[in-house]
This record gives C-alpha cells, structure tokens and sequence, in this order.
C-alpha cells in the first residue's frame, strides 16, 4: 500500500525539460523534409506534447513515486551505462499500487453509490486511467544531453530513444471467459472491474535520473488546482506554469552566493510560443491567437499567486518580450516544506 500524503512532488529537471518545445534551427526546406521523417517514423515531436490528463496522469505517478522517496516498494533494476540509451546508472525503482491509489493519487472525486459508499467511478475515472494507460503506450522522441568538458573545449552527448515514459504491468484475477475477452476489445471499461488487481510501474530512466540533485519541487495539488478553479484550461496553461517554476528552479540553482528565487524571468514572445509548443497557431503566423493564449496563462497563473504581474516590451510582433514576476512567497513556502526537505538540495 502507497500512502501518499507529500504536500510537494519531486520532479527531475531532465523530465520537466522534455515537456517544453523549442525554436528550430533548420531551414524550411529542411524541416519539410524532417517533418516527412517523422511522419513515416510516427514522431509528431521531440519530447512529451502533454495533454492536461496526461500531466494529471503523470504527477500521480510522480506523487506515489515521492511516497517511496522514488525508491518504489518492490525490488528495483538496476542498469549499467552500457545496457541504456540515456547511459543512465542506477537503480529504476518498481512501485506497486491499486486503482485506487492511482485514482486518489490522480485528484478524482469518489461518489456514494447505491450501496452508500463513497468509490470511485464514472467518467473522471475512465478518462484518468487511459491517460495512465496512454503514457505506457505512447511511444515519445525523447533526448537527453549531457555537456562536458575535452581538452578545455566543451562538448555535448546526445542521447535519444523513441519509446513510451513508463512499463505498465497490470492483473486481473478470477475472470469469466467472457471479461477475458471483453479484456481485448474494451481494457478501459474493464479496468473499472473488481477483480482488477492494481499496477506496477517501472519509469523511464529520464523520470529518475539525478532526481536527489537535479529537481524542482512542486505542489502535490498543482495540476488539480488548476483543473478544480479553471476547468477548461488549455495544455498551454499546464506547460505554462510547469515552464514558470523550472527555470525560476534553473535560475536560483545557477545563482552565485546564497541561492535565492528570482524576482522575475523574460523571455521573448516568439520563444515563449515554441516553448508552449503552439505550433498550429506559429504555423499560421497567428500571432494574435499566441498573444491571447499567453495572455490566458499569465491570468491563471497569477490567480493561483505563482506571478505577481507581467509585462510585455512592445517591439515588432515577434521581437516582444514578456517580463513575468514572481510571487517569491509561494516558491519559499514550496522550497521549505518539511516532508522530504531531508533529501533535497534546493532549501
């Protein structure tokens, strides 16, 4: 049994990069001819292109994986350099979990049925199982890069793969030949069934890799928060937020002397928009629909405190800068939660 009861959850810095696009450097007659690459390799893009279910799905994870300070509660893999794409060394940790779990952990209401109990059911809970279900199946570009120092010159090791962030294993117990069957046509409807006996996941490395020294703590509650107060906001507001707290987390472990928050972070208005990945609305150079998507953003996070305010530097359209402050109390109070401060370095 996983008791998750962390105010935060720790997220490695390397995963938490993997969620934000980036301006390309290729020529048009290049990128067409990438863009027909990946298409024929069924690769949309180049790290995770999240959903708000599947940031919900993830951070659940993330939040049972914390309970266990990411040491799982079954016997973990370990991995060489040599037997890995990321040469990530290292124990993966293995977690086992219910329904349940997964669904409380998710942030899904439980309802009374008509035997008077509050469990949960319905649609919420269909939708947060085929989120789980869609991060072990969907297979993602991810790459990690390390850089290093050779003979005074720094150089970059790249590393990528093409695979699903999480193995998924799962069990029924006693079912009829019919569920059996049922299994292979409908496996959301049936994950809803009694006799479903709970999860165990094993991440992929990048969701550990130097998790006790590269990571940014965030609110348990983050992502529900957003659901429960702003119900119909976008991926872009998710990504938004998530973009906010890791470079202001990026900024402070780069500070010279005491580490502190930042008071404030710019960035370009064209940058912030591949950021965001808004890549239909930058192919369409619909700029006015960027400024109006940000600006949808930058008003959520400010009601959820996490910026104080936010200014946009006139220019030419994509030569716009947007000045975002932060509510440095609320990063304070994250930074000095007590339940896992023993094994973090940010304080």
């Amino acid at each position: 049994m996983v008791k998750s009861e962390n105010q935060v959850i720790k997220s490695s810095l390397h995963l938490e990069n993997q969620k934000f696009g980036r301006k390309p450097l290729l020529s048009e007659e290049q990128l067409e001819l990438f863009s027909n690459i990946c298409t024929e390799s069924k690769i949309e893009v180049i790290g995770l292109d999240l959903q708000p279910s599947h940031y919900h799905a993830l951070a659940a994870i993330q939040k049972l994986l914390t309970a266990t300070n990411y040491r799982g509660n079954l016997e973990g893999s370990y991995l060489s350099r040599e037997t890995n794409t990321f040469k990530f060394e290292g124990v993966i940790p293995r977690i086992k979990f219910t329904k349940s779990e997964y669904l409380e952990a998710y942030g899904v209401k439980k309802y009374k049925t008509s035997r008077n109990k509050n469990e949960f059911g319905g649609k919420e809970a269909l939708i947060a199982l085929e989120a789980l279900y869609h991060l072990g199946n969907e297979p993602y570009l991810i790459v990690a890069t390390r850089k290093r120092w050779n003979k005074g010159e720094e150089v970059v090791d790249r590393y990528q793969t093409f695979s699903p962030i999480l193995r998924i294993c799962e069990g029924w117990e006693g079912l009829t030949p019919k569920e059996n069957k049922a299994l292979d046509e409908e496996p959301f409807l049936n994950l809803i069934s009694k006799k479903h006996k709970g999860f165990i996941i094993e991440p992929c490395p990048i969701i550990v890799d130097q998790i006790d020294s590269y990571f940014v703590l965030k609110p348990a509650n983050m992502y529900q928060e957003i659901k429960l107060r702003f119900p119909n906001a976008s991926k872009f507001t998710y990504t938004f937020i998530d973009w906010i707290v890791s470079t202001a987390t990026r900024k402070k472990m780069n500070s010279s002397g005491i580490k502190e928050w930042p008071d404030k972070i710019e960035i370009g208005l064209e940058t912030l928009s591949y950021t965001l990945r808004m890549n239909r609305y930058i192919t369409s150079r619909n700029w006015k629909k960027i400024e109006t998507a940000i600006n949808r953003c930058v008003e959520i996070a400010i009601e959820l405190k996490w910026l104080n305010k936010h200014e946009r530097l006139q220019g030419s359209t994509i030569a716009k800068k947007e000045v975002f402050y932060l509510n440095k109390d609320k990063f304070q109070q994250i930074s000095k939660n007590k339940t896992i401060q023993n094994s973090s370095n940010i304080n």
